[in-house]
């Protein structure tokens, strides 16, 4: 059963008196009937393509609705420049969140972790073609 809210997750870690790193891997490898080496090598490279989609996130790039883009640098740049209310920290976690998800709605990266509705990361092995297809517009990958 997959966690649903950082409640349960912070509920799991009380009762089993573990980290919240930990919960999270416990479920994956209960979730996936994995092991632990397993689960974590997934995740690396989850993360190390959730990285790159960050280091070529592309600015300028606009969906071909028109409805999604450029959101995570006016993100960035709103928490360069002023003060958010929720703070550097989660600023920034939401302005990369918002990058990921103009990279996914263009095609550039598809990126999915675990409990957020995929298994793993799918980097699409002929860039230009999907994101023509797509419809996005923009520097080529």
């Amino acid at each position: 059963m997959a966690f649903h809210s950082l409640e349960e997750i912070q509920k799991s870690c009380r009762e089993k008196n573990i980290l919240f790193w930990r919960a999270v891997l416990l479920e994956d490898m209960a979730d996936r009937s994995v092991t632990e080496a397993e689960s974590m090598q997934s995740m690396q490279q989850m993360w190390t393509a959730m990285k790159s989609a960050s280091e070529q996130y592309d600015r300028t790039q606009v969906s071909a609705s028109g409805l999604v883009g450029k959101m995570g640098a006016q993100m960035e740049e709103y928490r360069q420049s002023k003060e958010p209310l929720c703070g550097p920290f989660v600023s920034k976690v939401i302005a990369r969140a918002l990058e990921m998800g103009e990279s996914n709605a263009c095609m550039k990266r598809i990126v999915a972790a675990p409990k957020g509705g995929g298994a793993a990361p799918r980097g699409s092995t002929n860039g230009r073609c999907m994101r023509s297809a797509a419809g996005c517009t923009g520097s080529p990958l």
